[in-house]
């Protein structure tokens, strides 16, 4: 079945089912796609796909081999070499599976490293959907690697036990031994140790603790179907326990290797980079020109934003430098330009030098500014038509650094993280640069770190064969994890991430996230579980002790999903309030400065232009455009209206709120493609008249809200996680406390339907619980007195019946004795002629009814009282045999054997229990009419053996069915009835019962239920 399967899985993967079929981003190679495996984990499809067939694998192999009791044939070989051979195997087969561990974590690290999922979002009380689904995979592989360990755990003790001749407490011991063994084995073996000795512990205590509850339900014959989905569901824990740490210790590896990248490109040489991308950019502004001479041309550029089209193709333009594309006519005018990111005082610097040198080559200008440290980077070509006649020329500008659309946005080292890092919107991250030990450069606001390199990190970096070195340090009092790195071209000079450190609050909001999916997949399980129950037309049903619990978990949880719905809500209402607050105040910077500024409406149309913009830009550190007459009038960003990224035009909505109904302040959202962004507009009023409206635009605050949300949440959800801990363990007390007198009673319920009277319930309470069980004690008693007395009854009539039995059996002998010696006296009185033979025949007849009365006494004496039993373990299936053996000479009878294992085996008396089986067959042939069969089948179901013996006979009808137990009852005309009364005696001695079913002319099945 398993191979079946795999195979299943095989052609699926070689015909792209169903990936072809769907073709959705589940299948998508960019969310996730790994090499491993021969392409089974291609895409987040194909590796569900996968695990779900190893996840059908493990549970078909617990199913057919771990519960499948007729799979057992053990067999002994207690020799030396027996002895070594199960001990390497099990301790080959412990090493293996800790193997198959440390795959579990590669398959951890390919899920993380080798997806583009964002796995733990701070501002996020849940995990998105792909995420889930990976948490999904990473608990069902893990519980599918502990059900096949468990199993492989198992078989390992099954071996042991054949091999040594211990008894259970040191057999345990032995196998723990040579399994704990393996671990450090393991660690000594996989040089690499990229699963700590920590976690292979946990596994292996994990695998054993499932070992001995599988052995103990075996025992206790708890083999049933909610047995199996309880340990699967425990599994699916215990899974979440192992997975989380690896979970998080990837997560962090990923986290270093993202940062290290960060650092490596921080550090490259940017002159050859930069000087490369304005010089591809020269060479496919000529092509585009080549390729499109119908359609471009200088003179009408400015109409067709020409700058923008070009520069957009460009690598700069793709990379989102801060750059420009300028053209020029032939006679050197400027026709048309699009510059984004670069002032005035950049462009000029530049482009002076670019046209002092020689065309094609790229000049680079160091910038004076101490706080960007950024270069400028430029070149100049010509464009010429297929004849070789001047178009006219084009030059490209370039900032080494790059800016956000708008003022205010993080500086560029900071942008390069985007959204790599997982909490990097809840704490802060600055990145430092030193040149010969001095600290030159720093984006850090809180980690803003000493002057000075400490002399102990730079003797590390000097001697470490590592490009990065980690160090935990301490920057203004906050915890840090610093990663330093030498630039290789320049080695005096060392650049420095600094991720503010993260407390415990943070790890276990992510492992609460974690433990939800958990969660979620324990309650799709259950929901399988009843719907299979309703599929079988059963009742699904819940223990008490499992409603209450289940019922404080939703009490608990409830409110949370709650509460994280209107944190967020709460947050991002409080941000976009203390958003538009700050844009109000620029915009009445604003305001104020250019009323400063201007003197009337004509100055106001003159005066106001993009050099005025711009500069005040600079100046305040906001981006701002005016507006007047319903059209864009000036801009500290002309070139995104140019480029018509920008609408020239003022919403007509605001333009009616502010200029027709005066309205001071008006919010509106807007968009660059998918960019969404907030701009503030207010009118500016000259003379009581509003000649312009002023608009602020500002990037929507996601990365605020999300870092007062991922603060929140993190303080939040942590304190909330102790509190649920703290209510789930109190409930899970309570409901101990409050299931166990239940389960006592119907424990206790159970053995009084089955019988057993000689049974209490502790009352350990005053509250109705304690008033329950001690009712239940009193009803007790009183059955236990009815009981006594109706023993006491049936004793009596038993004896009555008897007696008159006795008295009828005795009396008829005596009868044809007394009438054989008066015949005899007779015949010698009147000495009749063959008195010889006469004696004779009456001496025969008294002898033969004196053996009938020592028959009829030797029977009641054995139903009085049985012998003493000589208690051993016997083999069932031999006993039948040797009974069957017995009859096998009686014609026209045929035995037909179904016997379930050489070994099963009860403790019992070898006669008494014969007995049993020899009356019930010696019936059952009775009760056949010249051939037929007998059948005879054993099985053990949970602690019980079971014996069906069947005949098909002409069965027994109902009306005297229940009497067939009875002493002196029979329907044969020979014996005293009390064959079967013996035989319910034995069973019951021996802790069992006996059960006859039967329908007259259809044949009688006795069946009988020994203890194992």
């Amino acid at each position: 079945m398993i191979i079946s399967f795999w195979i299943v899985r095989f052609f699926w993967r070689e015909l792209n089912f169903p990936s072809a079929l769907i073709n959705g981003w589940i299948f998508n190679p960019n969310l996730y796609a790994s090499p491993f495996i021969f392409g089974f984990t291609s895409s987040l499809g194909e590796l569900i796909l996968t695990i779900l067939t190893a996840a059908l694998s493990g549970w078909f192999l617990l199913s057919r081999i771990a519960w499948n009791t007729e799979s057992e044939r053990p067999f002994t070989n207690r020799n030396m070499r027996g002895r070594i051979g199960s001990t390497a195997f099990v301790l080959f087969s412990s090493l293996l599976l800790l193997w198959f561990f440390r795959g579990f974590g590669e398959v951890v690290r390919s899920i993380i490293f080798d997806s583009t999922i964002r796995f733990n979002n701070p501002a996020e009380f849940l995990p998105d959907g792909n995420a889930a689904l990976m948490y999904f995979n990473i608990i069902l592989l893990g519980a599918s690697l502990l059900g096949i360990s468990t199993l492989v755990f198992l078989t390992g003790r099954k071996i042991l036990a054949n091999h040594f001749n211990l008894e259970t407490t040191r057999l345990r011991m032995v196998h723990y031994g040579i399994v704990l063994l393996s671990i450090p084995l393991f660690a000594f073996i996989d040089d690499t140790r990229f699963i700590p000795l920590v976690c292979s512990t946990i596994f292996t205590a994990v695998c054993l603790f499932f070992m001995e509850v599988m052995s103990y339900w075996k025992s206790m014959g708890c083999e049933d179907a909610s047995h199996r989905w309880k340990l699967v569901l425990w599994m699916m824990v215990a899974s979440f326990v192992i997975g989380a740490p690896l979970i998080h210790q990837e997560l962090q590896q990923r986290e270093r290797r993202e940062v290290e990248a960060v650092e490596n490109v921080y550090l490259r040489p940017s002159d050859s980079w930069l000087t490369y991308v304005v010089q591809a950019g020269l060479r496919s502004s000529v092509e585009s020109f080549a390729a499109n001479r119908d359609s471009y041309s200088f003179a009408v550029a400015r109409e067709n934003n020409l700058a923008f089209v070009l520069w957009a193709k460009t690598l700069m333009g793709k990379e989102g430098y801060n750059s420009g594309l300028i053209l020029y006519n032939p006679q050197g005018n400027e026709v048309d330009q699009f510059i984004v990111g670069m002032n005035k005082p950049e462009q000029q610097n530049i482009l002076t030098n670019v046209f002092a040198g020689e065309e094609e080559a790229v000049h680079v200008v160091n910038q004076a500014d101490p706080r960007t440290l950024g270069k400028l980077y430029g070149a100049w070509t010509t464009i010429r038509d297929s004849s070789g006649q001047l178009l006219g020329s084009i030059a490209l500008v370039l900032s080494e650094h790059q800016k956000g659309i708008f003022h205010g946005e993080d500086s560029e080292p900071l942008r390069q993280f985007g959204d790599l890092l997982e909490n990097n919107s809840a704490r802060e991250i600055a990145v430092h640069e030193f040149i010969r030990d001095s600290l030159v450069f720093s984006t850090g606001r809180k980690l803003y770190p000493e002057r000075l390199l400490s002399a102990a990190i730079d003797s590390e970096l000097q001697t470490t064969k590592n490009p990065y070195l980690w160090k935990d340090l301490s920057i203004n009092g906050y915890r840090t994890n610093t990663v330093f790195s030498k630039d290789p071209a320049l080695p005096e000079r060392i650049a420095a991430i600094s991720l503010e450190e993260l407390d415990f609050r943070w790890d276990l909001f992510g492992t609460i996230k974690v433990f939800f999916i958990c969660l979620a997949v324990l309650i799709l399980l259950g929901i399988g579980l009843a719907l299979q129950k309703v599929l079988q037309k059963e009742i699904p049903a819940m223990g008490f002790r499992g409603k209450l619990l289940s019922g404080f978990a939703c009490i608990t949880m409830i409110p949370l999903v709650i509460l994280s719905y209107y944190n967020k809500e709460l947050v991002s209402d409080r941000v976009q309030m203390q958003g538009a607050a700050l844009l109000y105040d620029d915009l009445s910077k604003l305001e104020d400065r250019i009323s400063a500024y201007v003197s009337d409406e004509e100055d106001f149309v003159k005066g106001i232009d993009d050099d005025f913009c711009e500069a005040l830009a600079a100046e305040y550190g906001i981006d701002f455009s005016i507006y007047r007459g319903g059209s864009i009038q000036a801009s500290s960003r002309p070139e995104l209206y140019r480029a018509s990224l920008l609408d020239g035009r003022l919403n007509g909505g605001v333009y009616s709120s502010t200029v027709l109904d005066g309205k001071t302040q008006v919010l509106a959202k807007e968009k660059i493609g998918s960019v969404e962004y907030v701009v503030g507009y207010t009118p500016f009023f000259m003379n009581g008249r509003a000649v312009g409206v002023i608009a602020v635009p500002t990037l929507k605050r996601e990365k605020e809200i999300e870092a007062e949300l991922a603060q929140q949440n993190a303080y939040v959800f942590s304190m909330y996680a102790i509190i649920f801990g703290i209510a789930l363990a109190g409930g899970g007390f309570l409901a101990l406390r409050f299931a166990r007198p239940l389960q006592s009673l119907t424990a206790a319920a159970k053995n009084v339907a089955e019988g057993n009277l000689d049974i209490t319930v502790p009352a350990t309470s005053q509250d109705e619980i304690g008033v329950l069980a001690q009712s239940f004690n009193d009803m007790i008693l009183k059955l236990r007195a009815s009981r006594e007395e109706l023993a006491k009854h049936e004793r009596e009539n038993a004896w009555k019946e008897m007696a008159k039995q006795v008295a009828h059996e005795i009396k008829n002998p005596l009868t044809p004795m007394k009438l054989s010696m008066q015949h005899l006296r007779q015949a010698f009185k009147d000495h009749a002629p063959g008195r010889e033979e006469i004696l004779q025949r009456v001496t025969q007849t008294v002898i033969d009814q004196i053996e009938a009365l020592s028959r009829i006494a030797s029977e009641f004496s054995n139903y009085a009282k049985m012998p003493e039993g000589r208690y051993e373990r016997i083999n069932i299936d031999q006993l039948l045999n040797e009974t069957i053996n017995l009859f096998r000479e009686v014609e026209g009878i045929t035995f037909i054997n179904h016997l379930a294992s050489p070994t099963l085996s009860v403790i019992a008396d070898h006669e008494q229990l014969l007995g049993v089986f020899i009356n019930i067959i010696r019936n059952a042939i009775q009760a056949i009419e010249k051939t037929g069969s007998i059948t005879l089948k054993t099985s053990k179901e949970g602690r019980w053996c079971v014996v069906l013996i069947t005949d098909t006979g002409h069965g027994i009808p109902e009306e005297i069915r229940s009497k067939i137990f009875e002493p002196n009852f029979s329907t044969k005309s020979e014996g005293m009835g009390i064959g079967l009364a013996i035989a319910r005696r034995v069973v019951e001695d021996h802790g069992g019962r006996i059960t006859c079913y039967s329908e007259g002319g259809t044949g009688t099945s006795f069946e009988i239920k020994l203890p194992v």
